[in-house]
């Protein structure tokens, strides 16, 4: 895997599942455009324990964090990711746009797993898809440096293994202090899904779902059960 792919997948995905265990605000909005591409918009804050813990790092391995307006733009290059738009106001947090090809024009894949695996969007529906494979295939496909940021969390969904939200969270204390791992507990993602314009939405998902207007369905998750995950969780609007 070539370096230019390595830092899509830090920035994507790794990235993604850090913020889960230490952000209360985290947000993924997605909006359904009728030519089936979507918009996304991520806004996350890997707070200060650990983004001290990847500066130290990064400087002990001589290379940089890399959170900064360019080089989180710049990761994206060669994606199926367009129009993005990255704004890092300190070196924790990442408020970041882009739009996704739709299905058929996507064709970046790391180990046969494509950005539609997670995020689908066809005439009818928008569909969000966590899934424990997809996940620890892009996982195994890290360089080292990579995986040592991941490992940080120590996260089953990664490995593989199989572990309660309850163990892991006394794993999380043993291994980061109480303070930690009592806010991983009360951290939730939040999952935005709109139709396209002029649409409504005819039918939602009924897990976590927490607020539904006729424009857009909001999803709340523990990311303890998201660091846990051992089966498919997906998140869909009909339309």
């Amino acid at each position: 895997m070539d370096m230019k792919v390595s830092k899509i997948i830090i920035h994507i995905f790794v990235a993604f599942f850090l913020v889960l265990a230490v952000s209360c605000s985290t947000t993924v909005k997605l909006k359904a455009r009728a030519d089936l591409t979507s918009d996304m918009d991520l806004t996350f804050d890997i707070g200060a324990y650990f983004a001290e813990a990847i500066e130290g790092m990064a400087s002990a391995t001589g290379e940089g964090l890399g959170l900064s307006k360019e080089a989180v733009e710049n990761s994206f290059s060669g994606s199926d990711f367009t129009n993005v738009q990255a704004t890092v106001p300190n070196k924790q947090e990442v408020i970041l746009s882009a739009r996704l090809n739709a299905a058929k024009d996507q064709s970046v894949s790391v180990n046969g797993v494509r950005a539609q695996d997670f995020i689908k969007c066809s005439k009818n529906s928008l569909t969000f898809t966590l899934s424990p494979k997809s996940i620890q295939t892009l996982y195994s496909s890290l360089n080292e440096e990579s995986r040592a940021y991941a490992d940080l969390l120590m996260a089953p969904v990664f490995t593989g293994d199989r572990m309660s939200a309850s163990e892991y969270k006394e794993l999380l204390s043993a291994v980061y202090g109480k303070e930690l791992a009592d806010e991983t507990e009360k951290a939730r993602i939040k999952i935005s899904l709109e139709p396209p314009k002029g649409k409504g939405i005819s039918s939602s998902s009924a897990d976590y779902k927490i607020r539904q207007s006729s424009s857009s369905v909001t999803f709340s998750v523990p990311a303890l059960e998201l660091l846990t995950l051992t089966k498919e969780m997906s998140f869909k609007i009909d339309f």
